[in-house]
């Protein structure tokens, strides 16, 4: 196979993890104006833009006032998560609690469970809602969650 050809596949495929994702829209790191964003975020932004956090199987949460970058580092951190290679689903609080009671009363919180264990980050966004979801997995999944305190 030719260069040519091996990159145009790693880009095609770089492009379905973003689409199956399903982020409402793109955003980069890049983009980001890290003088605008709070003390806490640029100290932590360069570490967390490697992605440790996901091998190590650490949760990240980021929480701060409205108009903080927390939506945008948070999607932005699992784009860059798909570009290199890792599985990637981006949901809302509201989406996850209706899956889990879903899957609960039809008897397939099991399903759900496998389902979730095929991705290496989970993004949940909190959409100014302010609530505490106790997963039904007894595992560590990194788990990116941005929200409104």
């Amino acid at each position: 196979m030719e260069y040519g050809q091996l990159d145009q596949r790693n880009i095609r495929r770089k492009k379905q993890r973003i689409k199956r994702a399903g982020f409402p829209y793109i955003k980069q790191l890049n983009d980001l104006i890290k003088e605008e964003l709070p003390q806490d975020a640029q100290d932590n932004i360069m570490a967390l833009s490697r992605l440790d956090f996901i091998n190590e199987g650490q949760n990240i949460i980021l929480a701060g006032n409205p108009g903080t970058g927390k939506t945008h580092i948070a999607i932005a951190l699992a784009i860059q998560a798909c570009n290199m290679d890792y599985t990637v689903l981006f949901t809302t609080i509201p989406r996850l609690i209706t899956q889990i009671n879903e899957a609960r009363s039809g008897k397939f919180l099991r399903r759900l469970e496998t389902q979730f264990l095929k991705y290496d980050l989970v993004a949940v966004m909190n959409l100014g809602t302010s609530l505490l979801i106790k997963m039904p997995l007894n595992y560590s999944l990194p788990i990116l969650v941005s929200g409104q305190v």
